[in-house]
């Protein structure tokens, strides 16, 4: 399979996830986590499915640039009363 081929592939997956029920997504979640969801709203299930489809084809982030967003984070939350 090629490049394009699997684009369109990860693509289908996708968009596959938008008419799945709430019930349907959260077997596919126990799938790809080995937690339930921790909110089951069907908006964030297939943002977080979608996600995890992406990161499982292509690759997640790299060391640096989650240890940017740690970072970014934990200032943030400082700032917070």
């Amino acid at each position: 399979m090629n490049k394009t081929e699997n684009d369109f592939e990860i693509l289908k997956r996708i968009m596959k996830l938008q008419k799945q029920s709430e019930k349907e997504l959260i077997k596919i979640w126990h799938t790809m986590f080995d937690e339930n969801p921790e909110i089951k709203s069907r908006k964030y299930m297939i943002a977080k499915l979608a996600y995890k489809i992406q990161e499982l084809a292509y690759g997640g982030l790299d060391v640096e640039t989650e240890n940017k967003i740690r970072n970014c984070v934990k200032k943030v939350t400082k700032k917070r009363p």
